[in-house]
């Protein structure tokens, strides 16, 4: 009886510890989604801005047009 006893309290032990290291995968996996999200995010925004403005307030910090909108039709999860 008491080596099941040991037994049993090594498996919780050992449960405890691995329902330990799945938590800290977990909140690891969904800092770096949230990261993801909030950098996808930040570049739709910033695009929907660029294709707000004018010729005119685009050419003063980017000369080239195509540049620009290449940057404006880019898909808000490429760089």
């Amino acid at each position: 009886m008491t080596s099941q006893l040991s037994t049993n309290a090594t498996t919780v032990s050992t449960l405890q510890s691995l329902c330990a290291r799945e938590s800290a995968v977990d909140q690891v996996w969904h800092a770096r989604i949230w990261q993801l999200l909030s950098v996808w995010r930040r570049r739709s925004r910033d695009r929907a801005a660029l294709r707000s403005l004018g010729p005119q307030a685009i050419h003063d910090f980017c000369p080239r047009q195509t540049e620009a909108e290449m940057e404006m039709n880019k898909p808000f999860w490429r760089e």
